[in-house]
Order: C-alpha cells, then structure tokens, then sequence
C-alpha cells in the first residue's frame, strides 16, 4: 500500500542471454510515522540479482545490494528487481520490447508503447562503444513506466530530453574510456576479461557497464539519475479535480442555435414514421433523444450520418416543423464538442458550411448544386409522398398524414466504404451494447474529451517546425490511431478556444 506508482530502469541487450535489466528504481511512499518501511526495502535488498543464467554484463559487479535515497516524502530503491512481484512480468515485456521490436527511426531515441493492461512505457533506446560487441556496439535503454497513458504522453518531452542527456554522459564515458585504452589489443583483453562459453560454444567477451565506462561508481551515478526522474515525473504533472472547470468536449448544449443567436430552443418530442431504404417497412416512433433517433433509423443511415458530422461534413435537416428539425440535429450535435458546432435553425435560404455545420432548413429550400460535402436529412411529410411503396404500404384506416418520412440524401456514400475511421468505430461499439440512455451519455462525454486531448496533442504537433512523417505516425501509433483519424483531429481542433491554443503553442519547441 506504500508503494506508489510508476518505476525507472536501465536495461541491456546481452548476446549470450538476451534483454536483461540491470537495474529498476521505485519509489516507496513514506507515512506518518514510517512503521514497516525498512523491512519493506531490506527485503527489497535482500532479493539480490534477477533469478536464472546471467553474466558479468548482466549483473551488478560491485559489491552492493542496491541503493536508496530519501527525501521528504519517499525513498527511491534501486535493485535488479522490482520490490513488487506483480511488476515483474511488466517490467520483463517491457524490457524485451524496448531492445527488440520497439524502437526509433535509425534505432536510437525516444518511443512510446503499452497499454491499459500491461502499462505504458516511454522507452529511450542507446549503444555504447565495445570493439568486442556484435557490431561493436552494446545496446541498452532508459525505461519509464507509468499506468496513464494521458500522463505519460504529457511527459514525452521531459522524459526525451532527460534519457537523451543520460545517454550521452554515458556515451562520452564509454568513448573515453575507449580511446584510453585503444592501445591495447584484443588479445590482451581477451587474456584480461572473463571468458564466456556461447550456446555454440565459441568464447565471448562480456563487459559490464562499469567496464564499458571504466567508472566502479557508474551504478551509484545511474541511481542517482533514475531516482531524480522518477521524483520530477511525478511532481510536474499531476491530475487533480478542479472545482468548477469545464472539459473541452463534455459540454454539448448548443448556445444560441436560433436564427438571431440569442434565443433558448426547447426541444419535445417528434412523432415520425420511419421507412427503410429499399420501401420495406413503415414504423412510427416518438424520439427526443440520440438512442432513439439511432433506434428508428436504418443502421447504416444513421452512422452515415455521424459520419459525415465528425468529419465536419455539413448536416441538413430539412422540414416544416421547428422543433422536429432543432430535435434531430441537437441529438445529433451531441456528438461532437460545443466548440465544434455552429448551428443556424428555421433558415429560408442556403448557408453555407463556414456558417453552419447543423443547418436547419424550411420545407422548399434548395442545395446549390456546386456543393458537395454535404449530407442532407429531409423530413417529408406522409402527404406529400406521392405514388411511392412506402404511401402505399400504410393502411389508409391507420395513416396520419402529418407523419413524417425519414430521406436522407447525399453525394458522400462512398465514406462509408472508406478506411476505417476510429472514431466512428467506437461510437458504433456504444449504440451495439444497447445501454441506457444516462450510460450511453455519459459515455459520449468519455470519448468527446478523449478525442478533444487527442486533437491539443495534434494540434501542438503540427506546429512544430521540425515535424516530420515519422513523428506523426508515432503519434498516432501511441494513441492507437491511423492515417484516417487524422482529419477528424483536424476538425476537432476547432474545440480548442484560441487562448488556449496561444497558451498551448508557447510550450512547443519547435
């Protein structure tokens, strides 16, 4: 229970018995009075180097058992394992990823990768120079591991310059020593060093990184370092509820959504007859509500239709009734940030999508030909639905000629045949697991601000002077997105004020 979250680590990539970590650092939370806690690190201590075949380049070579530094509020432990037996396995995978399949553009630099289960890891990989290494090159890495992807993504920067500034002291050291003792032949080394049967048989010469260095404090130095980071990634950013803020993306109420811009619009309840695309079927429904516009519609309609309001395709609803046509595209308004949606309602001509993304029409009113990213709802009444099977299939005892019939009209089917978006995906896997209505909100707010951290990420990235493709795809591979993503994180910006955008772009190194 002392122990808190996140861990630090340096580990090699051994030729004899693959990635290895050579040393972890955690921190363990100091209480009140303190009861427990030296037991918990003499055992920390006491657990010595990691369990099975090892080599002078996979284990400590000096005669400690580990270190620990104290401050004010915790100690920083650094042993071969983590105090946590439940943190092996993480850090194992981690280790092995980090020095085998996760790695920067040119092998050497800064990655992010994990997951919810496993953990997050920002992962600076590094060689040092050794004549006798397979490519005369020995490779290690800088592991941080945290639970919180958000968090761990915000610290990007600082964990990249710090790795970095290890990485290189220890190279300098490393080639320092190397020239000191480049008048030395391989056989003299070989006579020096131990010697190390491979699995095939043929002798290996290991070195440790206090060898590599020729520094016997070099450990001690990188406990110091592993220590430090730990202590000032958890200082500088820490999440916290604000009384009062609001999110960026969980607030969808439209303000303003009249024609004049000032006046509130109640939304009631809209009575509809629902036909399917091929005339099949007539139903009527009450809705008030995203889930049950969802419910009456053709499934494919209606993710069409979100579709094209995440992309920032304009959405025209077009109808006699006011408060049918607010109902349809407040619900649907919903899905996107507050920031994102500029609403006109009980129009009489065309305005264009600069003006109005949720435009709300009049019954009579045209779409310029010329336009094209568009996706247009037009609510018909029953009446005038003239000589079609879907007025010939309702029982004229039962019909109400003010019943209304869903037409959805549009140029962009051919989006839903697209790359797959991952936005849409998981807003189709919440209508599928039929939630309530409270829970399917409450949801919806869940991703609206996941997506809106998604797009400030985004936007701080695609102002840097230096940003390249690689860099972009990493960005996106970190948060689980692909190129298709990338113009709904475009469209989304626009959820972001512009004093927050000023506020953002003055961090960026460019």
């Amino acid at each position: 229970h002392k122990q808190m979250h996140g861990l630090t680590a340096l580990c090699h990539f051994c030729e004899i018995h693959g990635p290895r970590v050579l040393m972890c650092t955690q921190p363990l939370r100091k209480d009140e009075e303190g009861h427990g806690l030296e037991m918990e690190i003499e055992g920390a201590l006491e657990s010595g180097p990691a369990s099975g075949a090892h080599c002078v380049g996979c284990v400590w070579t000096l005669h400690t058992r580990g270190f620990v530094t104290e401050d004010s509020t915790a100690f920083y432990v650094s042993t071969q394992r983590p105090i946590s037996s439940t943190l092996y396995s993480t850090l194992r995978q981690a280790c092995i990823r980090s020095l085998s399949s996760e790695s920067a553009p040119g092998r050497e630099g800064t990655v992010l990768f994990g997951d919810d289960q496993q953990g997050y890891v920002c992962s600076h990989v590094f060689s040092l120079p050794d004549p006798l290494a397979r490519g005369f090159r020995r490779w290690y890495s800088i592991l941080t591991i945290g639970i919180d992807q958000q968090l761990m993504a915000a610290n990007w920067q600082f964990l990249s310059k710090h790795g970095r500034d290890l990485a290189q002291r220890l190279q300098a050291k490393a080639e320092a020593a190397a020239a000191k003792r480049g008048d030395r032949s391989s056989a003299t080394l070989g006579s020096s060093l131990p010697s190390i049967p491979h699995a095939r048989g043929s002798a290996t010469i290991m070195r440790s990184l206090e060898e590599l260095t020729e520094d016997p404090d070099i450990m001690a130095r990188v406990h110091a370092f592993l220590a430090w980071l730990l202590k000032h990634t958890h200082a500088r950013l820490l999440e916290k509820i604000v009384d009062g803020g609001t999110l960026l993306g969980t607030d969808p109420s439209i303000d303003g959504v009249g024609a004049g811009g000032s006046d509130a619009l109640s939304l009631g309840r809209a009575s509809l007859s629902i036909w399917s695309h091929d005339g099949a079927s007539v139903r009527s429904v009450d809705f008030s509500s995203l889930k049950e516009i969802y419910s009456a519609m053709e499934e494919s309609h209606f993710f069409l239709l979100v579709l094209n309001v995440i992309l920032g395709n304009q959405l025209i609803v077009r109808g006699k009734d006011l408060g049918v046509v607010a109902t349809v595209l407040s619900s649907l308004a919903a899905v996107l940030p507050r920031g994102c949606c500029r609403m006109l309602l009980d129009q009489t001509t065309y305005k264009p999508s600069f003006a109005a993304n949720f435009l709300g029409v009049r019954r009579g009113v045209e779409v310029p030909p010329d336009v094209r990213d568009y996706i247009m709802l037009d609510l018909q009444p029953l009446s005038e639905v003239e000589a079609s099977p879907i007025k010939d299939q309702v029982d004229p005892s039962g019909r109400d000629d003010d019943d209304i019939v869903f037409v959805l009209r549009t140029d962009r089917r051919d989006l839903l045949t697209a790359a797959p978006n991952t936005l849409l995906a998981q807003i189709q896997a919440l209508f599928l697991l039929d939630l309530s209505e409270d829970l399917l909100r409450a949801q919806l707010a869940v991703i609206r601000e996941r997506w809106c951290q998604h797009a400030k990420f985004y936007y701080a990235l695609s102002r840097r002077e230096s940003n390249e493709p690689e860099i972009t795809q990493q960005f996106l591979q970190s948060f689980g997105l692909s190129e298709s993503d990338i113009p709904v994180l475009r469209f989304w910006v626009q959820a972001m004020a512009r004093p927050h955008r000023v506020a953002l772009l003055a961090n960026v190194i460019l």
